[in-house]
């Protein structure tokens, strides 16, 4: 199934433990025939890509969200719906798609309220086969060589490791229209995801549109059984009465469609004379054209740059805010160091100070004493001394 543009592209549709199937896988990318008897869900399986193509949550109001229908015109209710694609916590279905950005999947299991009839979404940014394993076993012991099923498998083992492969969960309608309708050609992260691109601010409006045009699409394709057959049969008794009908028309119709051949011939006439101005203006058009998709490709590049120049700054500020905080601590260091110093030379200078003092009364004393002992030149010391002693006594 190839979109509107190349490059969007639904690859295949596989179904796990779903739609009454243990492991089936559908190309759907090129021309592929469903062969099998009636009610053993050849229709269901295609009316899945429903569950894809809209924004839902849940099954409920399942009439009117996707319009389940039977080759036999029956209506599949919310309970019938639930539990025939999603019968037990290990049935999956996964669409493998393709757009500008590159090839990925979009996951479908149980979600967590099943009372309300809820599925959720897992989109992986890689291709199917890698995914593979993860849901069937094509090395099992078989002798059929289809292989078999992935016996250890668990729900929550398996979301688990494609969030390791890089998945991501889609839980909110508004996050799952803003990652897989919008177009982001030039957004490779805002658009890995993009399934339609549709308008990127589209609101209920468009959505609703969009719901009621692919309902309508599926309904002519399970109507094409009666609806080909009745379009030849009328094309064919329109040719056969074709001659009865001239006979019964009148003179006032013949003048009517020549007149309005006149006129069409008229605007064919102006179309044509105004064919070199289209032609100018379709240059015109093409021309702004690139210029605008040249414009958006630069100035995507440009965001690319500031980003890579702002997490360059934001490194570089980081890195700056650590010295400042390096140079912060040894300068508290060193005022701590220069506090205990000034202390220490305060002691020293206090002792210095009482030093000075001792030697200034030392010096006082020593020159009291050769006073003393000039006042006794011809004795030695001790005599002087003793004398001094003598004379103390004899006071």
């Amino acid at each position: 199934m190839t979109l509107g543009f190349d490059t969007f592209r639904f690859k295949q549709l596989i179904f796990v433990n779903s739609a009454a199937y243990a492991y089936t896988r559908v190309r759907i990318d090129q021309h592929t025939a469903l062969f099998g008897s009636n009610n053993l869900g050849k229709t269901s399986m295609l009316n899945a890509l429903k569950l894809f193509l809209l924004p839902e949550i849940n099954f409920r109001k399942c009439q009117q969200k996707f319009n389940f229908r039977g080759t036999n015109g029956k209506i599949y209710d919310a309970l019938a719906s639930f539990r025939y694609y999603f019968p037990e916590d290990r049935s999956f279905i996964t669409l493998e798609a393709e757009n500008p950005h590159g090839t990925f999947c979009i996951a479908l299991h149980r979600g967590s309220a099943t009372d309300n009839q809820e599925y959720a979404r897992m989109v992986v940014p890689c291709a199917y086969s890698e995914i593979e394993p993860l849901f069937w076993d094509m090395e099992a012991d078989d002798d059929s060589g289809i292989g078999g099923p992935v016996e250890a498998m668990t729900l929550k083992d398996t979301l688990a490791e494609l969030r390791r492969l890089g998945g991501e969960p889609l839980s909110e309608r508004k996050t799952i229209q803003q990652r897989l309708f919008t177009s982001q050609p030039h957004h490779p992260t805002a658009g890995r995801f993009s399934l339609l691109p549709l308008r990127n601010d589209a609101g209920a409006r468009e959505i609703e549109a969009w719901r009621k045009l692919i309902h309508l699409a599926f309904d002519i394709a399970a109507q094409d059984q009666r609806t080909l057959p009745d379009t030849l049969a009328t094309i064919m008794e329109g040719q056969k009465s074709r001659r009865q009908e001239q006979l019964d028309v009148d003179i006032s119709d013949i003048v009517d469609e020549a007149r309005k051949l006149r006129a069409d011939g008229d605007r064919i006439t102006r179309l044509v004379n105004a064919q070199d101005e289209w032609q100018a203006f379709d240059v015109l058009y093409q021309s702004e054209r690139d210029h605008r998709r040249l414009a958006a490709q630069r100035y995507a590049d440009l965001a690319q740059s500031v980003t890579r120049e702002k997490d360059r700054l934001d490194e570089a500020v980081r890195l700056a805010g650590g010295e400042l905080r390096d140079a912060a601590n040894a300068e508290e260091t060193l005022r701590r160091d220069k506090s205990t110093l000034e202390r220490n030379v305060t002691q020293h200078e206090t002792r210095l100070e009482g030093l000075q003092q001792q030697a200034h009364k030392l010096r006082h004393d020593i020159n009291a004493a050769n006073a003393t002992l000039n006042a006794f030149p011809s004795l030695t010391p001790d005599e002087a001394a003793a004398a001094l002693q003598e004379r103390i006594d004899q006071q």
